[in-house]
């Protein structure tokens, strides 16, 4: 039984098509970690969002906020009330950690974790104000 040349790029065409799915974003083929963002918002109560290309950095992951001071990431900043771990709300996955006793004036910022396959994130600082 001879297999033409036709028959050959029709099954690599078919294999192609079944692999590149398993190949994931070029960022996961390469092994360098993905793009992750947090955004914050709310004053006193903070929440926000967790945003990525992979669902496996923004699913189920923990964001802690931290009060600012002084110098923005320095070690004096001060975690804030207790960790959230984002959960999907419609199409998002947000988090918030309900109202850890901040006052006006204070400046904010929430953090996750970076990992192999996720890189760290920070959000912009914020300062409360509940005028």
């Amino acid at each position: 039984m001879t297999i033409s040349l036709k028959h050959h790029l029709v099954a690599a065409a078919a294999l192609a098509v079944v692999v590149a799915p398993l190949a994931g974003t070029p960022a996961e083929a390469d092994g360098t970690p993905a793009s992750v963002s947090v955004t914050i918002a709310g004053n006193d109560s903070p929440f926000g969002e967790v945003k990525s290309a992979r669902r496996f950095c923004k699913a189920n992951v923990t964001v802690r906020v931290f009060k600012q001071v002084g110098a923005r990431g320095g070690s004096d900043d001060q975690p804030v009330g207790s960790p959230d771990t984002t959960s999907l709300q419609g199409t998002k996955w947000t988090w918030s950690i309900g109202n850890p006793g901040l006052n006006d004036g204070d400046k904010v910022y929430a953090k996750v974790k970076g990992n192999s396959r996720c890189k760290r994130a920070f959000s912009p600082t914020i300062t409360v104000d509940n005028s």
